[in-house]
C-alpha cells in the first residue's frame, strides 16, 4: 500500500506591525571634536629619472629632424613635437594622430602615426653613446679595470 502524505494547509502570513521607535540620542554624541591638523609636508622637487636624462645618439634619419648631437630622450621628443607643430602636421580632427611629411615618413615607416606610437618609434631610432675608455674612466669601468695598478687596456664603453 502506498502511503500518502497530507500537506498541511498553508496559513496566510500574518503581517507584523512595523512601528519605528525614535532613536535615542546619546548625550555626548552631539558634540564633535575637531581632528588635529597634520603638519603639511614641505614640497620636494622631483628628481628626473637618470635613464631619461642619459644622452642618446639619434639615427641618421632622426638626425635630419632633431640634429646629430646626442640629446636626452625627453629632449628628442620635444624637438620632434616642435617640428610637428611648426609644419602643422598634427591632424585637425583627431589631434592624437600625426600626418607624416617626407622626413617623418622615413622615420615612422607610414603616413599616419598616433602620438603614443610616435614615441615608441622614436625610441627605436636612438642609440646609447659609445665612448672610448682611456683606462681611467668613471662610469662602471672601475669594476672592469679592477681599479688600482692592475688595470686592463682601454676598451669601448656603452653609456
Amino acid at each position: 500500500m502506498a502511503t500518502t502524505k497530507k500537506s498541511a494547509a498553508k496559513k496566510p502570513a500574518t503581517k507584523k506591525s512595523t512601528v519605528k521607535k525614535p532613536a535615542v540620542k546619546k548625550a555626548g554624541a552631539s558634540i564633535k571634536k575637531a581632528a588635529p591638523k597634520k603638519a603639511a609636508k614641505p614640497k620636494v622637487k622631483r628628481t628626473p629619472n637618470a635613464a631619461f636624462m642619459k644622452p642618446m645618439t639619434p639615427s641618421s634619419l632622426l638626425a635630419a629632424v632633431v640634429g646629430a648631437i646626442p640629446l636626452p630622450r625627453t629632449e628628442v621628443v620635444k624637438k620632434v613635437w616642435d617640428y610637428i607643430k611648426k609644419d602643422k602636421l598634427q591632424d585637425e580632427i583627431n589631434k592624437r594622430m600625426i600626418n607624416a611629411d617626407e622626413k617623418l615618413r622615413e622615420i615612422f615607416g607610414k603616413a599616419k602615426v598616433s602620438m603614443f606610437e610616435m614615441t615608441k618609434i622614436i625610441n627605436q631610432h636612438l642609440k646609447s653613446m659609445l665612448f672610448a675608455c682611456g683606462g681611467g674612466c668613471i662610469r662602471g669601468c672601475l669594476i672592469i679595470h679592477g681599479g688600482g695598478l692592475n688595470r686592463k687596456p682601454p676598451h669601448m664603453l656603452w653609456i
